[in-house]
């Protein structure tokens, strides 16, 4: 209720043209394509996008741009399920249209009809999700636009949208991208990033920065400034180590004009258009970084993956209270987050005690373990397995995790 306020407030300050902070911040930054030009050309789109700006901050200009891009997706679809090559937004929120934008939301998630499972109907579930959520703001908008103007006109086919999307909505897109994205998510197996890549990619970044520190510093060019803040954004995100990043930082603040940096940017990894206020962002960063090494699973490498990786192998080290609550802190949540989200691989780690126990009865070596707890039992207590005795299966498993993982 709190955004839709400010919605119906912003319909008065920018009634046609975007705000100067969203110029600044979002437009100047959009990428210039036709999803592009049609949110740069919308009333709606443009409104909707200042009051957004303005509410959630110049940091949040990326998710701005996405809403905004997702909108004019939406309004390029339902132009091509009417027809109506030139409709607007204002044009779109009336009950007219309402099953075309229904047929929008689902064909941009990837809807591929009744006649599949009820609970898979969706490739991209969460983007149809998502467009409720934009449409909403868009109806709000136009809601107080309508009001201010004093035009009953519109304001009775805004509330008749409103009211088809209050009552059906839910059922013909929302309910079933929900049960898409469950499914999605129960039958994704959980994989994390193989230590062998993290090792490569940490030796990639090493070198990597030693060699363009050196460069920076001795001819300091626009190009060699962004390689150098992505290796280093890269380098403090996935390994947090400061140190070896600190000359990188000394380097590019004294490079920041020939790096061609806004002066008023107040960020060290700032991008480098010479306007934009923001930040480099990061997920594109490690992206990015693990697209130039050469590893075998770069799409794996997520920091997602990377915090869980974390703490799957601190389940290894035994770990008071104190020092649980260290690692947490630097992994960016609390402990209660930490016990429902990030242990998800335990029952891994019992399997591999369990399966290590059984062959230790097998080879006779159980009486080691005689007396202690089968919790108590960890991965260091038992040899490592020798190579002349591993079978043709445990070879096919490891043939098989060596595969790239492929996307859901």
């Amino acid at each position: 209720m709190q955004n839709a306020g400010r919605l119906l407030l912003a319909s008065n300050q920018f009634p046609v043209a975007a705000s100067q902070q969203l110029k600044n911040n979002v437009l100047s930054m959009m990428t210039v394509d036709e999803i592009g030009s049609v949110a740069r050309s919308d009333d709606t789109i443009l409104l909707i996008g200042s009051s957004e700006i303005e509410t959630r901050g110049n940091e949040k200009a990326g998710e701005v741009s996405q809403l905004m891009r997702l909108l004019a997706r939406l309004l390029i679809k339902t132009r091509e399920l009417s027809g109506k090559g030139d409709l607007s937004i204002e044009e779109m929120i009336s009950p007219g249209y309402f099953d075309d934008v229904v047929a929008g939301a689902r064909s941009l998630g990837g809807y591929t009809g009744p006649e599949t499972s009820k609970s898979n109907r969706f490739c991209a579930p969460s983007t149809s999700t998502k467009c409720g959520f934009a449409l909403r703001k868009a109806v709000f908008a136009l809601k107080g636009k309508a009001v201010r103007a004093k035009n009953m006109e519109m304001k009775t086919d805004v509330d008749l949208f409103q009211e088809l999307y209050d009552g059906e909505w839910s059922g013909k897109v929302s309910r079933q991208a929900l049960q898409s994205l469950n499914t999605k998510k129960h039958n994704k197996p959980q994989i994390l990033p193989a230590t062998k890549d993290l090792q490569s990619l940490r030796t990639f970044l090493r070198d990597g920065l030693q060699t363009l520190t050196k460069e920076v510093r001795e001819n300091p060019m626009r190009e060699n400034w962004r390689k150098l803040a992505v290796l280093a954004l890269a380098r403090l995100m996935i390994f947090n180590k400061r140190r070896t990043v600190k000359e990188a930082i000394v380097v590019l603040e004294a490079n920041r004009e020939k790096g061609n940096v806004n002066s008023d940017n107040i960020y060290v990894f700032a991008t480098k258009d010479g306007k934009s206020l923001n930040p480099i962002r990061g997920n594109n960063v490690i992206r990015q970084v693990c697209g130039m090494a050469d590893l075998q699973q770069p799409d794996v490498i997520t920091s997602n993956n990377l915090r869980k990786y974390a703490a799957t192998v601190s389940q290894l080290v035994e770990m008071d209270g104190n020092e649980l609550g260290w690692l947490v802190r630097h992994l960016g949540h609390d402990i209660n987050v930490h016990r429902e989200f990030y242990r998800l691989q335990e029952s891994m780690l019992e399997m591999a005690v369990v399966g290590n126990l059984l062959l230790a009865i097998d080879e006779g070596r159980a009486h080691k373990f005689k007396g202690i707890n089968l919790r108590d039992i960890t991965l260091e207590d038992f040899d490592a397995p020798r190579e002349s005795e591993e079978s043709e299966e445990d070879t096919d498993i490891k043939r098989c995790l060596k595969q790239p993982s492929k996307k859901s």
